[in-house]
């Protein structure tokens, strides 16, 4: 996200590609939001809704049994448990911490199970097909592609064994096409959810987390950081000189800059931090559990990186303060620094860059 000089930006220009995609942004971004509590959380209704539409289905199964044999009072059953955990989800589940809307998934995928082998016929085990494709949905729009896939597994795995469990005749062939369908389902939302998240979080051009969704990612760490007690940091950096490298070397040389001084910075972060762009040549940085002291640290090590001269200002939580406060001590910080003539030595070498 910030822009990296090299000894030839004309070259660089040309041969400088979209630095390599790194995961780390979207899934920093998605721990914070599977983290919070007593926020907004899709998940968590649509979790409610796979409930209610199982409940649903297994209401009706046993309102119109296929046959005289069919498990009436168990799909009965089965379908209350369904409806009533549905309300309750949707009731207190913004307030369960992210470990107990997995247990839901799991224990979704027994009462699937537990319904395929009590089924008769194989008309009432394909039924669940709609079951198994909103337990996917669920998932691949929930979790993270590796977790949706192990969900996805799970579920499939679950439901599969009930429906070997099951008397039913005639099943192998239309049990294929509906496992079939689910994994196409899981896998294809999945790479939709990721791509949309991708585009909604992530600054297009460095790769790192946009304004927007920093911010948001900042608020949930600060909460934490008060929760928790643990320290928390901003740390706010500009460039310096930019403007004269897309004035002397073009755009296209400043935005090479942008994008390999942001992947320099993300390699030098740990999995909680977050770099993002807020605009420009401005880039910020969330740093939970992280003091002042050890923000400075870091910020030396980033200096180090690549020559590129650039100012930075920090401010750390005193457990009171909201992220735009925080912002702003930081920002102020950054422009004393600048008047203050800091980081003169590192202009001399970009003077030294662009001179080669």
């Amino acid at each position: 996200m910030l822009r990296g000089a090299t000894s030839a930006y004309p070259a660089m220009a040309q041969q400088v590609q979209l630095p390599e995609v790194s995961w780390a942004p979207c899934e920093a971004l998605l721990r914070n939001s599977q983290h919070m509590h007593g926020q907004e959380r899709p998940e968590v209704r649509v979790l409610a809704l796979v409930y209610a539409l199982g409940g649903l289905l297994c209401l009706v199964s046993a309102r119109w049994p296929l046959t005289a044999q069919s498990p009436v009072a168990l799909m009965a059953a089965l379908g209350g448990t369904g409806l009533v955990v549905a309300v309750a989800v949707l009731l207190v589940g913004r307030r369960w911490p992210v470990g107990v809307v997995h247990v839901g998934f799991v224990v979704l995928s027994a009462l699937v199970a537990l319904a395929a082998a009590a089924s008769v016929t194989a008309v009432g085990v394909v039924g669940l097909g709609p079951m198994l494709i909103a337990g996917c949905l669920y998932a691949a729009q929930s979790f993270s592609a590796a977790a949706a896939r192990a969900y996805g597994v799970c579920l499939l795995a679950m439901a599969t064994a009930g429906a070997v469990l099951s008397t039913a005749d005639g099943l192998v062939l239309p049990w294929v096409v509906v496992l079939v369908t689910a994994v196409v389902v899981l896998e294809v939302h999945g790479r939709m959810v990721r791509t949309l998240r991708d585009t909604a979080a992530l600054d297009p051009l460095t790769g790192v987390a946009n304004r927007r969704a920093w911010l948001a990612a900042a608020e949930r760490d600060l909460a934490q950081a008060r929760r928790s007690g643990r320290p928390y940091t901003v740390v706010v950096i500009d460039l310096d000189g930019f403007k004269a490298v897309n004035d002397s070397r073009g755009h296209a040389a400043g935005d090479a800059l942008l994008r390999e001084l942001s992947a320099s910075w993300s390699r030098q972060l740990r999995r909680g931090d977050l770099l993002g762009r807020l605009g420009g040549d401005e880039f910020v940085l969330s740093l939970p559990g992280t003091s002042e002291v050890q923000a400075g640290a870091l910020v030396e090590r980033l200096r180090e990186v690549h020559a590129m001269a650039w100012s930075a200002g920090m401010a750390s939580s005193d457990g009171s303060a909201r992220i735009e406060v925080l912002l702003a001590r930081a920002d102020g910080r950054l422009y004393a620094q600048k008047r203050a003539g800091a980081g003169t030595h590192e202009r001399s070498r970009v003077d030294q860059i662009q001179d080669h």
